[in-house]
């Protein structure tokens, strides 16, 4: 990895309206060997910067209520509900109690269910 690609790699997402956060998790993932003047380079952390900076303010839904929850909850069991809805209530539980993203849970190949035993 070379600086000067490095540069042409971070001015191509400037240009091509990339992601406002894609030059700074391409920085960040240069912690590698060999890569020392690219993390080091001012031109390239100033640019991943200011594309940062142009990131919009990040707007997040409002906390579930304890009812829309517990709503959730009688849906996963509810047989007269579709497969589908209880599907995606019982996903919807696994992101809110992981606190994970869709994108997160697609990386997801088991489920394991902890059980400890009650104490006496």
């Amino acid at each position: 990895m070379s600086e000067n690609v490095a540069w042409d790699y971070i001015q191509h997402l400037r240009t091509s309206n990339a992601a406002p956060t894609k030059a700074t998790s391409f920085v960040q993932s240069l912690q590698i060997d060999g890569a020392e003047a690219c993390i080091l380079s001012r031109r390239i952390l100033g640019s991943a910067e200011l594309q940062l900076a142009m990131k919009s303010t990040t707007k997040q839904a409002r906390p579930l209520t304890v009812a829309e929850v517990k709503k959730l909850h009688a849906v996963t069991i509810d047989q007269s509900a579709s497969l589908q809805q209880r599907v995606l209530a019982s996903h919807l539980l696994l992101m809110l109690y992981t606190r994970s993203r869709t994108s997160d849970l697609a990386h997801v190949h088991e489920v394991l269910h902890d059980v400890s035993a009650k104490a006496s």
